[in-house]
């Protein structure tokens, strides 16, 4: 039988085969796998695995390797995923068709999107390995990570920062902050907090507009045919590009939302945060979302995460 909720389980696959995308012909690697065990939040103190293989429950995942990003061609989240689980090198797709399937994976499901869920309500939104952590959380880069990142772009926050103040005499450290509560979104405080945030956003972005223009733009790196192979595990997700598919704003948005959001309040954040960029969905639609552009998807998942994000 096919799945009937959303959670987090452990699976064992059945079958799996590479296949393209409908409508761009991207790379993506299908697995048909049995779901044996559920983590259940309310069991023991902070959760426990469940045995789930009395139901004989099967799904099936669709992992995309590759998108088309703003500079070419770009390896997905799913991409770093799949060498992780599998113990791939990331060069050669018949490799890893033909690469030996762990014992077990963890694996996510949630809520499929609005236009396919008349036949399949829910879908594997994520892939992990067995031992990952089952309560998600947000993805760190390493001190090299973000060395890195400050290499690229220190320029830019010499020119936008503020000078550093003459030092002084040492100060107690500060207490730290108190846990933040479980997520509880007002509709109507959140949707007057949008409008402002909105209006700060754009004020922001105009004095970006003129900080770049100053700075000769670096021109962008040649599109491999290909991608290499990571040298390090790449596990931080790329939010440095200007546009977004609505799948990979919806999956950051999962990665990135506070501890505790349920379902209900991501998705309400989420539809609140479509109507406030690209104005109101018509629900007659067969693909009602299908003049929302990259740019704004990308705004979207901002202003989603302005109301459920973790920081």
């Amino acid at each position: 039988m096919k799945v009937d909720r959303t959670g987090t389980f452990l699976a064992t696959e059945i079958d799996r085969a590479f296949s393209s995308t409908a409508k761009q012909g991207l790379p993506q690697l299908v697995i048909k796998m049995q779901l044996v065990h559920y983590f259940d939040n309310n069991e023991g103190d902070n959760g426990e695995w469940v045995d789930f293989s009395g139901y004989d429950v099967e799904a099936t995942g669709y992992f995309v390797l590759i998108f088309n990003g703003k500079g070419g061609p770009e390896t997905s989240l799913s991409y770093d995923q799949l060498m992780k689980v599998y113990g791939w090198d990331g060069r050669d797709f018949q490799v890893l068709t033909e690469m030996p399937a762990p014992d077990m994976f963890m694996v996510r499901i949630e809520d499929n999107d609005p236009e396919f869920a008349d036949k399949n309500p829910f879908t594997v939104n994520w892939i992990d390995s067995k031992d990952a952590d089952p309560h998600g959380g947000l993805k760190k880069l390493d001190a090299a990570g973000v060395a890195n990142l400050q290499s690229q772009f220190g320029a830019l926050l010499n020119k936008a920062g503020k000078a550093t103040p003459p030092a002084s005499a040492k100060k107690a450290p500060p207490k730290a902050p108190p846990k933040a509560a479980p997520v509880s979104i007002d509709k109507k405080a959140a949707k007057k907090a949008k409008s402002e945030r909105i209006a700060k956003a754009n004020a922001k972005e105009e004095v970006k507009k003129q900080a770049v223009k100053k700075t000769p733009p670096t021109p962008p790196p040649a599109a491999p045919t290909l991608p290499a192979a990571p040298t390090t595990p790449a596990e931080a997700v790329d939010v440095s590009s200007e546009t977004k598919t609505k799948s990979e704003a919806y999956e950051f948005v999962f990665e990135m939302q506070a501890k505790g959001t349920t379902d209900d309040q991501r998705n309400d954040a989420w539809n609140a945060a479509i109507e406030q960029v690209a104005g109101p969905i018509d629900p007659e639609s067969k693909t009602p979302h299908a003049r929302i552009t990259g740019e704004q998807w990308y705004q979207i998942m901002h202003e989603t995460l302005n109301v459920v994000g973790a920081v």
